[in-house]
């Protein structure tokens, strides 16, 4: 404080430093204020970059999920403009050393008419034929047959033990987690393109163990 000679200039100093004090007061407050703001701007400008990236790592993962749910609807089901539709065509993987393979689907016809497949076809094989499942005295024979039911409004399914579809000379082996892509012949649809799933070698569904065909 400055050195006074006075009463009355002490009270005049007093007076100087207060009033300095409220004139500077809101200026410091003002730059106190603006340095705040700024961190707190910075920080949620970080905070809503962080928020974007998490966000596309979010979308691609979703959009990957979707993509391999898409994929095993496509697998799982194929359904064609002729009333034909294919649920859960699947083959089992090959065994060292197995040069044959079989083909399982259940086919169901939504149309009017009954239908028949005929044959079927595909790369890589030396044949494709349609075979069944039969018991003589007690010992379960394969046969071949020349077509397979598929009646109107109903359905027939193609399982182990049963109606299935033979690959015979395999060029190579099945490996399970790809597929084998199969042009089935039908009397009245025509040809119709379906994939067969490779299941593992131990794969066995749930209730295989016959061939039917049945209405709903």
């Amino acid at each position: 404080m400055p050195v006074v000679s006075s009463p009355s200039e002490a009270a005049f100093v007093v007076g100087i430093e207060v009033l300095s004090g409220i004139v500077l007061l809101p200026a410091l407050q003002c730059r106190a204020f603006n340095a705040l703001s700024d961190k707190i701007s910075d920080f949620r400008i970080k905070q809503f970059n962080c928020l974007v990236n998490k966000m596309k790592k979010l979308s691609g993962f979703v959009a990957a999920l979707i993509g391999v749910l898409l994929v095993g609807v496509s697998l799982a089901q194929t359904t064609t403009n002729t009333g034909l539709a294919f649920e859960s065509p699947w083959v089992r993987a090959s065994a060292p050393g197995q040069k044959n393979g079989a083909g399982y689907v259940q086919i169901q016809n939504k149309g009017s008419q009954t239908d028949r497949l005929i044959s079927a076809a595909t790369a890589g094989v030396g044949r494709v034929e349609l075979h069944t499942i039969i018991n003589e005295n007690g010992v379960a024979k394969m046969r071949q047959v020349q077509g397979i039911e598929v009646p109107a409004g109903g359905a027939v399914t193609l399982t182990p033990g049963g109606f299935h579809i033979m690959f015979m000379g395999l060029n190579a082996p099945f490996a399970a987690g790809e597929s084998v892509p199969v042009t089935l012949q039908f009397e009245k649809a025509g040809e119709v393109k379906v994939n067969f799933e490779i299941k593992p070698t131990t794969y066995n569904p749930m209730g295989a163990g016959h061939g039917s065909a049945h209405k709903h």
